[in-house]
């Protein structure tokens, strides 16, 4: 569904601006109409049929930092005894970033129109995930939102710390690569072709280095516009094939987890992500079935989806849930025996908390370590490059000279 930028009127006559996600401006309309505003203009909505359409290239978003502090002020005001209205009332009027701050007078708009309020925050999936909608509704439940707001805190500065380790591990060898990728682009495009010219013109046996270097010079200048392009193209293919083909989307996701080196890795993340949210859920008073639901499009992973998607089938049949799992290949043996434990002692929800916190300790660490044995690989691999081009000049030189003698 669309996201629609609109300009309303609530029932105190104040101007409101928010974004709701809806099938079509209608439905939109009368969404607001039951919180009690009208619909004065759609500033910007992404329906092909209206004519106020105006094309973005950067959305707005807002950072899991921000995220972060909202939660801090809304749990700190919650726990004080101020009420949920007042609180994102209070709110709203410090945040700072426009579009956040217009989420939240809808979301307050909504709230005040007799709403749920994780119903008012899953109207703007662009700021708050299903994780994040799903665990505010099982505290609205439970009655215990302080708790579930501490409980998103710790999960969102989780989220940003295991991205600060990634980051730092990757920054270094991902430079050195591009680097690499500029460099032998350039050498072999316009460095190189000048030597080939000059051996070329004073007639002396080539070598194979030689002929070798000559063959991949010619084929950097007559393709370096065909890969240009490729580069280009392929990460815009590759999004709308993974978008619009599910099977293309699955058996990618499958080769993430199966490449060699960083399949383990890629495992382990997505071993995490479950674990870390099913624990969050189900401890919040989720029941399993459900909890299960809200976890599949979180994944953003085919594979951990289809086989979350089965487990929810078999343990509505009776199956045990590590029984199900077991099926699935991306499910490590350390994964499957905390989760057998923990059905066994009757606190899944807890041993599942426990996996998370190894797979997000341990993650960091093999990542360092990988990253660590791939940066002296990449330099002795430009060291070779260099040299294997510098010997293959050298060498009908050398025979040159040979001859004169």
């Amino acid at each position: 569904m669309p996201d629609y930028f609109y300009r309303a009127v609530d029932r105190a006559g104040s101007p409101i601006r928010g974004t709701i996600t809806s099938p079509s401006p209608a439905a939109l309309e009368a969404k607001l109409a039951e919180a009690g505003s009208v619909l004065v203009e759609i500033l910007n909505p992404e329906d092909e049929g209206l004519g106020q359409t105006k094309i973005t290239i950067f959305k707005p978003n807002v950072k899991a930092r921000e995220l972060i502090d909202f939660l801090v002020t809304l749990r700190g005001l919650v726990k004080a005894g101020v009420t949920l209205l007042d609180a994102l009332n209070t709110i709203g009027k410090e945040v700072e970033n426009p579009y956040f701050k217009d989420a939240l007078k809808d979301i307050v708009s909504s709230v005040e129109g007799g709403n749920q309020f994780n119903a008012a925050l899953g109207s703007h999936p662009r700021i708050f995930s299903e994780h994040f909608v799903g665990m505010v509704k099982a505290g609205e439940l439970s009655g215990n939102m302080p708790e579930t707001f501490g409980e998103l805190i710790r999960h969102l500065e989780n989220q940003e710390a295991l991205k600060a380790d990634v980051k730092q591990a990757t920054l270094y060898p991902v430079a050195v690569l591009i680097a690499l990728g500029l460099f032998i682009t350039v050498l072999f495009t316009f460095v190189v072709p000048k030597f080939i010219t000059l051996l070329t013109s004073l007639n002396v046996p080539l070598p194979m280095p030689t002929r070798i270097v000559m063959g991949l010079s010619d084929f950097f200048m007559a393709s370096w516009w065909v890969l240009a392009l490729f580069g280009g193209l392929t990460p815009v293919l590759y999004k709308y094939a993974t978008r619009r083909w599910e099977g293309f989307a699955f058996a990618v996701d499958n080769m993430k987890m199966n490449v060699a080196v960083f399949g383990e890795l890629n495992r382990m993340l997505a071993i995490s992500k479950f674990a870390y949210n099913f624990s969050a859920l189900f401890k919040s008073g989720v029941p399993i079935l459900q909890t299960l639901e809200l976890c599949e499009p979180i994944m953003k992973n085919k594979v951990m989806e289809l086989a979350l998607r089965e487990a929810r089938t078999d343990i509505a049949g009776g199956m045990q849930l590590h029984e199900s799992l077991k099926k699935h290949d991306v499910f490590s043996s350390k994964a499957l025996m905390m989760i057998t434990v923990g059905e066994s002692s009757g606190d899944l929800g807890g041993a599942l908390e426990n996996l998370a916190n190894y797979y997000n300790e341990d993650v960091p660490r093999r990542m360092k370590k990988i990253f660590g044995i791939m940066e002296p690989a990449i330099m002795l691999f430009l060291i070779g490059i260099v040299g294997f081009t510098a010997v293959s000049i050298i060498l009908p030189i050398l025979s040159l000279f040979g001859s004169i003698k």
